[in-house]
């Protein structure tokens, strides 16, 4: 008797001991993975009975590791998102202060080349030859810009892209970029337009392709005058294949955009059939038809612009000319091939007006030029020379803008006069005429 009875109470010890260890083991899981009613019952007594399914088992090092590095993602994604909101709200007057701070130090760092500047006095004609080349680059992009509104059968005048120009040209010197005044000249030109508003601003956008292909063109034909000056530098090089490419691709999608199968592809058709957009996807095919139609005038685009730039361009060889800077001006070719990679680096540079791009992309221009024909030109004085052509180069455009400010206003006020002459009905339209006669 005695044997069965020790036998049932090391039994019943050992479901004890078992009972207590799992209670203990309960107790430390709810601990360290604490959750509400975890093991307990609803009424929050003493421990229930817990599936092995309810039971939150440790997670893994490999899983505690990606929540870790999702966790910082998610902050580091925030923070993103946050600075870009701020650099929106503030970024009309923080390209102002990145504009002036590159301009303050290409001052400071030229600052010399001042002190050189004052005891020479600028020659005149050099610099108003620049004045007209300048004048005559402008004008002839508008004249440009012209032709190819009235190739789309728009009722569009001379003195209208005079007056629009002129306004856009005033806004490239505080816009993103040189092509902040594209905007003004969008809106302007689609609102005096009472039809197919989208292909009247699609007219800005090709003629903002055509005048970079004129100017890639430009310095690709001047580069077959410098071949000297090219192999002598990689980036000489580099600045060739760029411009010889970047004319040959242009030339292409020019071709490709006159061919006659461009307008019948499937793909436009589709494109046509889309709600909302689709009915300005068709203007602007049959515009492609109107410009294929009258090929001559994207050929004398083409032209027009080419002349624009080698009048640009030209400009700021002229503007060296004036500032009498010597030997460390480089020759006029010299000016065709590398001035149109610092005027591409003033487009795309989103400061106002290009402020501070152009003028650091033509000191190196300038350095580089002098470093490839090996003239007998310290670098710093290379570098001054270019910042302080840039800078009379910006004397110019500030002086056309003030010029083309006083344009646009007078035609602005004779546009008014005669909006309000053709308001009136037609006996005192007469009686207002016969009073100004």
């Amino acid at each position: 008797m005695g044997q069965p009875l020790e036998s049932c109470n090391s039994v019943n010890g050992l479901a004890a001991c078992c009972v207590i260890t799992i209670v203990m083991l309960l107790e430390r899981h709810c601990w360290l993975n604490p959750r509400p009613n975890c093991g307990r019952s609803p009424r929050g007594g003493h421990f229930a009975l817990v599936t092995s399914a309810e039971i939150h088992e440790p997670t893994s090092i490999k899983s505690q590791f990606t929540n870790h590095l999702r966790g910082r993602l998610t902050n580091f994604t925030i923070r993103v998102r946050t600075s870009m909101k701020w650099i929106k709200r503030h970024w009309y007057w923080l390209k102002w202060s990145v504009a002036l701070l590159i301009l303050g130090y290409l001052f400071f760092q030229n600052r010399d080349g001042f002190a050189h500047l004052a005891e020479q006095s600028l020659d005149g004609s050099s610099f108003a030859v620049a004045l007209v080349l300048a004048t005559a680059n402008v004008l002839l992009t508008f004249y440009r810009w012209y032709l190819l509104v009235r190739a789309q059968r728009f009722p569009f005048r001379l003195r209208d892209a005079f007056r629009i120009g002129f306004l856009g040209y005033v806004f490239n010197l505080v816009g993103a970029g040189a092509t902040g005044g594209d905007v003004v000249k969008a809106v302007l030109i689609a609102k005096e337009q009472d039809s197919r508003r989208a292909v009247a601003v699609a007219t800005i956008l090709l003629d903002r392709v055509i005048g970079l292909l004129s100017l890639l063109m430009v310095g690709a034909m001047a580069a077959f005058f410098q071949l000297d000056l090219i192999e002598r530098s990689a980036e000489l090089k580099m600045l060739a294949g760029f411009l010889w490419g970047g004319s040959l691709f242009g030339l292409l999608g020019l071709f490709l955009l006159l061919h006659p199968a461009i307008p019948h592809w499937r793909m436009l058709k589709r494109l046509v059939r889309l709600p909302i957009i689709g009915s300005h996807i068709d203007e602007l095919i049959c515009g492609v038809v109107l410009y294929q139609q009258s090929r001559r005038v994207l050929a004398g685009a083409v032209a027009i612009g080419l002349l624009a730039h080698v009048c640009g361009l030209s400009a700021f060889y002229f503007c060296s000319q004036a500032l009498q800077l010597g030997p460390a001006t480089p020759t006029l070719s010299a000016h065709l091939l590398l001035i149109p990679a610092a005027v591409i680096v003033e487009i795309v540079v989103p400061l106002p007006g290009g402020i501070g791009a152009l003028e650091a992309a033509v000191q190196h221009c300038y350095v580089l030029a002098n470093a490839a024909a090996f003239a007998d030109v310290p670098t710093t004085q290379a570098a001054e020379a270019g910042f302080l052509t840039a800078l009379l180069f910006r004397v110019l455009t500030l002086i056309i803008a003030a010029l083309g400010w006083v344009y646009y206003i007078a035609a602005r006020k004779e546009l008014k006069s005669s909006k309000q002459q053709q308001s009136l009905p037609s006996h005192d339209r007469k009686d207002s005429e016969n009073d100004s006669l």
